[in-house]
């Protein structure tokens, strides 16, 4: 598998798209280079910020660029461990909740490009004392409405709330498909293990998510998943929790993870996304985009969006980097390279 990705490194390779070819190349290179000045001691979200390891919903996509440019799993690895160690000691609750999740993403991401078995079972205990921390909050609705916040979302406005830490009745959805997959990937830990128990705990409790999440969120009329119910939480609003509003909003962020994740049923899935996708400017910021590309694609229709959401970074002439936003921010996010993996896993044949 490492000699695959390293392979695709050197970018000689034919392209499905004569449409992409003119800039389609650069976007791989300036991705590249964005990562590289990440690998530091551990990944970096920017080397401006070098931010400690607590952030690994940017380390899963730089992590993903490491694999297919560099083949040097050895950082991810490392990182993988240190956070794990973090997560421990503050009880499961990081700074950054959704990231915890993305945690285990880039565990089994880096077994999948390994083939490391021994680093899955050394973190087995860390992954099952993460999704019994996510399971104590489910509310009585059936999915998570007693998380102490839902950040981090994206770096975009919805119902008027900023959604890095947006309150319960924007979040409740989102952070409920993470859980959700986080549950698939920890069933396949405790499969890794021999862990028959925790598989048939962890199947059950998908069967239980995944019915709640469609019989509380899907509203049928608009086709979508709304974001969540208001005033399902009994948690007190604080500095990362905005107080609950009487609205209802239907994000492409709960939308796309509902697909990619099937939470939603699989024949409404292209209606969802065709949907999502028809709003234009699609809501969203670089970072949620990873999981935009990666539903878009579940969905069966990455040939038909995916190029045209690519061409919505700008690579600036100065830096020969990207922006950390669309049109602000640092740049020299390492995370706002997943374009790199785009092309790599999708565009390059």
């Amino acid at each position: 598998m490492l000699a695959r990705i390293s392979r695709r490194s050197h970018w000689n390779i034919r392209v499905r798209s004569s449409a992409a070819t003119q800039t389609l190349p650069k976007f791989g290179q300036v991705s590249r280079w964005a990562v590289q000045i990440c690998l530091q001691t551990h990944h970096l979200d920017s080397p401006n910020h070098q931010e400690p390891i607590s952030d690994p919903g940017d380390y899963l996509i730089e992590s993903m660029v490491n694999h297919y440019a560099f083949a040097q799993p050895w950082l991810a690895r490392q990182d993988i461990r240190k956070y794990a160690w973090l997560l421990k000691d503050e009880h499961y609750h990081n700074f950054h909740t959704s990231y915890s999740i993305a945690w285990l993403q880039m565990l089994m991401d880096y077994y999948d490009y390994t083939g490391d078995k021994s680093l899955v079972v050394e973190m087995s205990p860390y992954v099952h004392e993460l999704l019994d921390t996510y399971t104590s909050w489910r509310g009585t609705n059936g999915i998570i409405s007693e998380a102490p916040n839902y950040m981090f979302m994206d770096w975009v406005t919805i119902g008027g709330f900023e959604c890095h830490h947006p309150p319960a009745v924007i979040g409740q959805g989102y952070l409920t498909a993470f859980y959700y997959h986080g549950l698939e990937l920890a069933s396949q830990v405790a499969e890794l293990t021999g862990d028959r128990a925790r598989i048939r705990k962890y199947s059950e409790l998908r069967d239980e998510v995944a019915k709640a999440f469609n019989r509380e969120l899907w509203v049928a009329d608009k086709g979508l998943y709304r974001d969540g119910k208001p005033f399902q939480t009994s948690v007190k609003p604080s500095q990362w929790l905005p107080a609950d509003k009487d609205i209802e909003t239907f994000s492409p962020h709960v939308n796309l993870l509902a697909v990619l994740y099937d939470l939603a049923p699989k024949a409404q899935q292209p209606a969802i996304v065709e949907k999502v996708i028809a709003e234009k400017p699609l809501n969203t910021q670089p970072w949620f985009m990873h999981w935009v590309f990666a539903a878009i694609d579940h969905a069966g229709l990455f040939d038909q969006y995916g190029t045209s959401q690519l061409r919505r970074w700008q690579i600036v002439p100065e830096t020969e980097s990207f922006r950390e936003m669309w049109t602000s921010g640092d740049l020299s996010h390492g995370w706002c390279s997943t374009p790199l993996v785009q092309m790599s896993a999708r565009v390059w044949a």
